[in-house]
């Protein structure tokens, strides 16, 4: 009877130790499976920091890039359209001379900052370029000064001078300044380019 009974305490504390052990071994699987979980969730924040680092230094990139690119763009049409100003300018200076009868002012040997051609036939007798507040207009026969520059440029330093030697039909030299109107202050739109020519009476 008493050994029954030291047999079956005996078992009861094995099955306690066992219990034990087990509850332990348990708890020690848990606890590395929940530091697995959290090394796994760390290692994913790293990958979700890098990569977001990743894809605003794409985006700055990107960003400067096209930045770039319009006001590339931008300052290709101001430089064209000065340019473009500039050569319409002088062209029809040089056309209109040439179909001159007479240069009557400047005088020869002189300089001026209009030029006076005495057209052929009477319509557009006296043919007169000027400058005022930055825009080169032309009047024909006394009537309306007409613009010859758009509202995009500027036309400064506006030189006629009058080489004609004696005896020749007249010959001038042109100069002036054309300057791309940059009310906005931006680099892009800040552009000028200064023009020379000449012109005689055929």
């Amino acid at each position: 009877m008493k050994e029954n009974f030291l047999k079956t305490k005996n078992q009861k504390k094995s099955e306690n130790l066992r219990s034990k052990f087990l509850s332990l071994k348990t708890k020690t699987c848990l606890r590395r499976q929940d530091y697995k979980l959290f090394s796994s969730l760390g290692f994913t924040l790293v990958e979700v920091v890098l990569y977001i680092s990743v894809v605003i230094t794409i985006i700055s990139a990107s960003s400067v890039f096209l930045a770039t690119i319009v006001q590339s763009r931008i300052k290709n049409e101001t430089v064209s359209e000065v340019e473009q100003q500039g050569i319409q300018i002088m062209r029809l200076i040089s056309d209109t001379v040439r179909n001159a009868d007479l240069i009557t002012s400047p005088v020869g040997g002189s300089n001026g900052s209009f030029l006076t051609l005495d057209a052929l036939g009477t319509l557009n007798d006296p043919t007169i370029f000027s400058v005022n507040n930055g825009v080169l207009y032309v009047s024909e026969g006394g009537r309306t000064s007409v613009p010859l520059t758009n509202t995009y440029v500027q036309v400064s330093n506006f030189i006629i001078q009058n080489v004609s030697r004696p005896g020749t039909l007249g010959l001038i030299r042109i100069s002036f300044v054309v300057n791309y109107l940059n009310s906005s202050g931006r680099k892009e739109y800040s552009y000028s380019k200064t023009f020379y020519g000449s012109a005689s009476i055929r």
